[in-house]
């Protein structure tokens, strides 16, 4: 390898995968909850025991909303309380 192409190998800009659109059903669904329930991101971290960062993610797509946290965005909008009374509820396994 010549040291013009290593040293273009070395300064090449590493590109993660592309971020999907919030078309995607995951993030279009999750953005609908928290626009129904009038959530920040902030205060839907708070309810779903995340941090802001990840809710970040769900929210424009770029990454997949777990199972685990749809299930526990259904229980929180079903739940009476308001959202800002919410607190966040831990499910210990045996």
């Amino acid at each position: 390898m010549t040291s013009a192409a290593s040293f273009k190998q070395a300064t090449k800009i590493r590109r993660g995968p592309k971020p999907r659109p919030p078309s995607a059903p995951g993030a279009l669904q999750f953005c609908l909850w928290m626009a129904r329930l009038d959530l920040t991101i902030a205060s839907a971290a708070n309810a779903l025991g995340l941090s802001a960062r990840q809710v970040a993610y769900y929210r424009s797509g770029e990454q997949d909303v777990p199972r685990v946290v749809e299930l526990a965005c259904r229980a929180i909008e079903s739940t009476p309380a308001s959202p800002q009374r919410r607190r966040r509820v831990v499910i210990r396994s045996a």
